[in-house]
């Protein structure tokens, strides 16, 4: 059966045992080539279903009213184009998940595609974290309790469009962080320390909940950039999330990636494994009718009779 593996398992970058320890001593870590050009360049055909190039934009600006409005120009998962969902179910992602997290029960808690423009909106944020609308309590840096945010670049970011700025964890280490936003007038030394992340297309930088950063201003006069946000927890994990995919179970794109995944990656989105108590000959009939062209064979395979 075609599964959905649209960007491949094993072209691009790992994540290696220096790139998690550098994660877990600086609260982020950039990842170069993780994903090689041709699986960005099929990404960026899969954005084109979403959003326009700044191009098209400065050609015919009275057709796309919509990106003039909103600053924050985001799609989420599931999406039409079989790459973007690969992406958020990467392999690689995958293991360094189940890594980090110590456990093979993991989850996919948010998918997003975000393109910006260069002289559309003001992207300058505050330092802050980002766990305030990622989980219902307090964040923690170890166990299964981590959160894992991830940032794929698609295209190239340097100084003049927008980079995300970081402080390493260790000028932050003992700050509050329950109080989440630090601005420039009553924290000037977080300030201080803020680097850059500059990245070409296909790098991933890998942070944290508690990693202070913050958007950045584009001062290019041309030109968009466009990055996926995903994060991964634990299964067990039910108050950290952005979205319940539930949600967007009726819609034709979740059609496409649940008859189009594997076992392992719909368990991404709280779809129970071949073998676990749900599965009879009611629910794998229904499932199998709801989703024209799914293959049951693992789940049939792992009823007890």
């Amino acid at each position: 059966m075609d599964t959905n593996t649209g960007i491949g398992t094993t072209a691009g970058a790992p994540v290696t045992d220096e790139h998690v320890a550098a994660w877990r001593r600086d609260g982020y870590v950039v990842i170069p080539d993780f994903l090689t050009p041709a699986e960005v360049e099929r990404a960026v055909a899969d954005v084109a279903a979403y959003r326009p190039t700044w191009a098209e934009i400065d050609a015919a600006p009275h057709r796309y009213p919509a990106v003039f409005g909103e600053a924050r120009g985001f799609d989420e998962f599931p999406y039409q184009g079989d790459t973007l969902n690969a992406i958020s179910v990467h392999p690689e992602l995958m293991r360094t998940a189940r890594r980090i997290l110590g456990t093979d029960e993991i989850a996919l808690a948010t998918s997003l595609l975000w393109a910006k423009y260069a002289g559309l909106h003001d992207f300058e944020q505050e330092l802050h974290a980002d766990y305030r609308n990622n989980t219902l309590v307090h964040p923690r840096e170890d166990g299964v309790y981590v959160q894992i945010p991830f940032i794929l670049y698609l295209t190239d970011v340097d100084t003049t469009m927008g980079p995300t700025y970081v402080v390493p964890r260790q000028h932050t280490d003992g700050e509050p962080a329950h109080v989440n936003r630090r601005g420039r007038a009553t924290h000037p030394d977080l300030y201080r320390y803020e680097t850059p992340v500059t990245a070409t297309a296909g790098s991933l930088l890998m942070y944290t909940m508690s990693t202070f950063h913050r958007g950045s201003a584009i001062t290019a006069t041309s030109g968009h950039r466009y990055t996926m946000h995903m994060v991964y927890r634990a299964a067990q994990c039910q108050w950290m999330g952005w979205r319940a995919w539930a949600r967007y179970a009726d819609g034709p794109e979740m059609a496409r990636f649940m008859v189009r995944a594997t076992p392992e990656q719909r368990c991404l989105l709280g779809v129970p494994a071949p073998g676990d108590a749900y599965w009879d000959a009611t629910t794998i009939e229904g499932v199998a009718a709801r989703y024209p062209g799914i293959d049951m064979t693992p789940y049939v395979a792992g009823v007890v009779s």
